[in-house]
């Protein structure tokens, strides 16, 4: 695949030197919720941008995501990275807000099963957990 702009080119590069599978995920998550945010309110006033839309488009528009688009663009950066390959990342969904489909990762780090939720974040969600109900967070 080719990558799409000269500073995602730079970043993919850093995460191939990462010295393991979690440093890189770990790297690619600061990365993403140091530069986009979830916002429950912007999830139903911009359906529109629930669409894919190609991974430089995502990139170069940072602020609010759906939490579909981030788990692309957090999946796009660890399959480059070269350390995760496609079985080792699932999608999952849960509710969040009583009515409100929610998307995560879980990614494989050795022989467990991480929960990556870049949306949540904003929520207070750390690391290691996913979002749902009134944002409680869970582990997986």
């Amino acid at each position: 695949m080719t990558l799409p702009s000269s500073d995602l080119r730079q970043i993919v590069e850093e995460l191939r030197r990462a010295p393991s599978r979690e440093a890189c995920v770990r790297r690619a998550y600061d990365l993403l919720v140091s530069r986009y945010h979830g916002d429950s309110l912007k999830t139903l006033t911009r359906l529109w941008q629930l669409y894919p839309s190609p991974i430089n488009t995502l990139w170069c528009r940072p602020g609010f995501l759906h939490c579909t688009n981030a788990n692309r663009l957090l999946r796009f950066l660890l399959l480059e990275s070269g350390h995760y390959s496609k079985s080792d990342i699932r999608y999952r969904w849960t509710v969040v807000s009583v009515l409100s489909p929610h998307q995560y990762l879980e990614v494989k780090i050795e022989d467990v099963w991480i929960a990556i939720d870049v949306w949540g974040h904003v929520y207070g969600v750390p690391f290691g957990e996913y979002a749902q109900g009134f944002f409680p967070r869970r582990k997986v």
